[in-house]
């Protein structure tokens, strides 16, 4: 009998991970993880600007794209610190993107 594998724990994974991970579902944020929140903290402090608030606008921005495709954004900071955006549907209808 083949021993047991064990489960892989992705939300350790991705919790681990440097680059900011948001997932949205209809438009809402429902995960942030540690690097994210972290974004979110030095945008607020630096620029007065709610990460969560700018992802919604962009995602609405990109309208009916988010079902189709994945889509990446360059956007630029105040200072010309960029920001790259990488959009990706989770599911076939849309109604969840990362």
């Amino acid at each position: 009998m083949p021993a047991a594998r064990p489960k892989v724990r992705f939300d350790a994974i991705v919790n681990s991970l440097t680059v900011a991970v948001l997932v949205f579902r209809h438009h809402q944020l429902v995960y942030a993880n540690p690097a994210a929140e972290q974004l979110r903290d030095r945008l607020r402090a630096k620029y007065r600007s709610e990460l969560s608030v700018l992802l919604q606008d962009h995602l609405t921005s990109l309208g009916e794209k988010v079902d189709v495709a994945p889509a990446i954004s360059l956007l630029t900071g105040q200072g010309g610190e960029p920001f790259y955006l990488h959009v990706i549907p989770l599911d076939a209808s849309g109604r969840d993107v990362a």
